[in-house]
C-alpha cells in the first residue's frame, strides 16, 4: 500500500518529472485506467438494462455526466425504479470499489515526482498540493511578511528570512513496484465484481448465485448490512463517502 511521503521520508527533496516513470511501471498504470474504462462500460450497460433502452442512447447520456457522483446517482435512481430489491446490493458493491476507482482517478489526474532519497520509488502528487505554497507565499508578500529581520551580532548583522511555505508531504504518496502491481490487480478484480453484479441484478433473470457470491465478500457484506430499508440512500443521492470526481 502506498504511504504518505511525510511518513516515509519527510525531508526528501522531490522533482516533478513524469518522464522518469519507468516503462515497466507504466504498464500497471495503463492496466488500472483501462480496467476502469471497461468498468464504466459495464455500469453503463447495467443502466441500459434498468431503463430498457438502446445502449448507444444510454451510454451517451451516461458519459455526458462528468462526475462519478452524478453517474452513480443516475444508476441508483434507475435501479430503485427497475429493481428496488437489488438497490442495496448495488450501492454496497459500488461502495466496495471506491478505493480502486479513486486510485484510477489519481493516476489520471495527478503528477509524478522523483526523489534521489527514494531511488526505488515514484511519488504521486496532487497538483493542488504544488500550488498551495505559491498561494501562501503570495499572501505573505501582500501582507509584507517576507521582509528579512536584521539582528546585530558583534560587528556584523545577521540576516534571517522568514520560513518559506512548503508543499504538504502528507498528500504525496510514495509508490513502489508492488503498489503499482496491486493497483492494477485491484482494478481488474473490480471488473470481475461488477460483472457479477450485472448478472446478480439483471432485470428479468437475476443470478442468485452471483448475489450470494458478492455477499460473501467482507467489504460488500459490511456495507450491505448498513443499508437497511430505513437508512438506505435515496435514489437521487450518492452515499456520503462517494465523492470522487469521476
Amino acid at each position: 500500500m502506498p504511504q504518505p511521503l511525510s511518513r516515509v521520508k519527510p525531508d526528501a527533496d522531490i522533482r516533478v518529472r513524469a518522464t522518469a516513470l519507468p516503462p515497466d511501471l507504466c504498464v500497471y498504470i495503463t492496466r488500472t485506467i483501462t480496467a476502469w474504462a471497461y468498468n464504466d462500460h459495464l455500469l453503463a450497460n447495467m443502466l441500459c438494462g434498468f431503463l430498457n433502452a438502446e445502449y448507444e442512447v444510454v451510454a451517451a447520456m451516461y458519459q455526458s455526466l462528468v462526475s462519478g457522483e452524478a453517474r452513480r446517482a443516475a444508476l441508483y435512481a434507475a435501479a430503485k425504479a427497475a429493481v428496488p430489491q437489488h438497490l442495496n446490493l448495488i450501492v454496497a458493491t459500488i461502495q466496495s470499489t471506491k478505493a480502486s476507482r479513486e486510485e484510477r482517478n489519481h493516476f489520471a489526474h495527478h503528477v509524478w515526482a522523483i526523489s534521489e532519497h527514494l531511488p526505488d520509488a515514484m511519488i504521486l502528487v496532487d497538483p493542488a498540493t504544488l500550488t498551495e505554497p505559491d498561494v501562501k507565499l503570495r499572501a505573505l508578500a501582500e501582507k509584507g511578511l517576507l521582509k528579512p529581520t536584521i539582528t546585530p551580532v558583534g560587528n556584523v548583522n545577521r540576516i534571517q528570512f522568514p520560513p518559506m511555505p512548503v508543499p504538504d508531504r502528507s498528500k504525496m504518496m510514495v509508490y513502489r513496484e508492488k503498489d503499482f502491481q496491486d493497483a492494477a490487480t485491484n482494478a481488474e478484480t473490480c471488473t470481475e465484481v461488477i460483472k457479477t453484479l450485472c448478472r446478480a441484478t439483471h432485470r428479468t433473470q437475476p443470478d442468485e448465485a452471483g448475489r450470494q457470491l458478492l455477499l460473501r465478500e467482507p467489504r460488500i457484506a459490511r456495507a450491505f448490512a448498513k443499508l437497511s430499508p430505513e437508512n438506505a440512500p435515496p435514489a437521487h443521492e450518492t452515499p456520503p463517502q462517494e465523492t470522487d470526481s469521476q
